[in-house]
């Protein structure tokens, strides 16, 4: 199987992903547990079915499409979806001093 690559985040572009993890239900709390120390992971809710709903955003090393990828390479995931993206310019900081 080839392993998709991602490129670095864009340093200028902020990313957020919703993302729909289905596990069974037997294993949902050791995978919310695994997605929730992943960095740039926000577990969101939980469903007695199995369903984990979570935000991804970009860390200063991954981009939210190589953590996506991760995650549905996880033990106990069965299916990993992407279900909302936004992307924004971040703001620029200003290098001046206060006056």
């Amino acid at each position: 199987m080839k392993t998709r690559r991602f490129a670095k985040p864009d340093p200028a572009t902020w990313n957020l992903c919703g993302v729909l993890v289905q596990t069974a239900p037997t294993r949902m709390d050791e995978v919310a547990d695994a997605l929730a120390a992943l960095a740039g992971v926000e577990v969101h809710r939980r469903q007695p079915d199995g369903r984990v709903l979570i935000t991804i955003e970009d860390t200063a090393t991954d981009s939210a499409g190589a953590t996506l990828t991760r995650i549905a390479g996880l033990p106990g995931v069965a299916d990993a979806a992407l279900v909302y993206h936004h992307a924004e310019p971040k703001p620029q900081v200003s290098e001046e001093s206060p006056s």
